[in-house]
This record gives structure tokens, sequence and C-alpha cells, in this order.
């Protein structure tokens, strides 16, 4: 189904719930990251082993901009990045000793970025684009917030402070 359709389909069920007295029914409404005026889109899953891990999705404000060329391209994209993904999964869960990330370098400079998290469901977004939501949201927030609070930068599976 299209996008254009299900959005418009949820706006009337909503609205026409809020109109017949069920607004405070109805779960806390975030707004949909991307353009607003989406004409195109493609969408190409990421498969790792034999699960779903994401999706690649672009979209345009042109009607018919993407073609066969621009799926190949993105399919190739994604046949990289499951087994990338893989890999970095193997190697976390192998891996005893906490990587070092590059600590220690200078404080990154630029004005500060803007995160946004909404309780109702544990969406983050970051400026304006979603990044995550429900149980791995509420992670992100929490190791922001330890971040921000105490300047902690190392969280292992076996530090037993490491709770939400």
């Amino acid at each position: 189904m299209h996008r254009a359709y299900e959005w418009g389909y949820g706006r009337a069920i909503r609205e026409s719930a809020a109109a017949g007295g069920m607004a405070s029914l109805l779960e806390t409404e975030i707004p949909v990251p991307g353009l607003p005026d989406s004409r195109s889109q493609l969408a190409v899953p990421i498969v790792v082993g034999n699960t779903l891990s994401a999706v690649l999705y672009v979209e345009d404000v042109l009607d018919r901009r993407f073609g066969f060329d621009d799926e190949d391209a993105l399919v190739a994209v994604a046949a990289l990045l499951g087994p990338t993904i893989r890999g970095m999964q193997e190697l976390a869960e192998s891996t005893s000793e906490p990587v070092a990330l590059g600590g220690g370098g200078p404080p990154v400079q630029g004005p500060p970025t803007v995160i946004r998290h909404y309780p109702a469901d544990d969406s983050v977004f970051v400026g304006d684009d979603y990044l995550i939501k429900g149980v791995a949201g509420a992670i992100f927030c929490k190791l922001l917030r330890d971040y921000t609070e105490s300047g902690r930068t190392e969280f292992t599976r076996a530090d037993p402070t490491c709770s939400l």
C-alpha cells in the first residue's frame, strides 16, 4: 500500500476517533520522520543470517524518482551491510575485553546536537531524524543520561551498575 494512502487513512481514523470523544484513548502522536511531501519511495531489506535486521529506505519529492538501477544499487549495499552487521555482532559477542573506540581525542567542535526522547514509546530523534524506539530507545537514553550526568563512557555486560 502506498505510504501517503496509509498515512491519510490513519489520519482519518485518528481524527474520527478524536471527534467521537475518544482522544484520550489515542496513543501520543509522534511526528513521522522523512520528507513532508515524499512522492517516491524505495525500501530494501538488510538480512543478517535468516533474520530481517533493518531496512534501507530512500525517498524523494519527485514522482518516479527511483528506477531499476537505484534498486540494484540499494540491494548491493544491503548485501554488504548484512554480513558486516553479523561480523560486528560476532565480534562484540566474542570480545571479552572492551574495544577502545578512539576516546581521548580533542573535544567535538560545532553546534550541539538535539536529542529528543518520547517516553510514550521510547522513540528517539537526533535532530529531526528518527533513530530508534522501544527497548533499544530506552537503553540509548539511559546511556546518554549516564554520559551527560557522570561522563561515563564504558558500558559492559559484566558491569552490575549498568541497569535501566
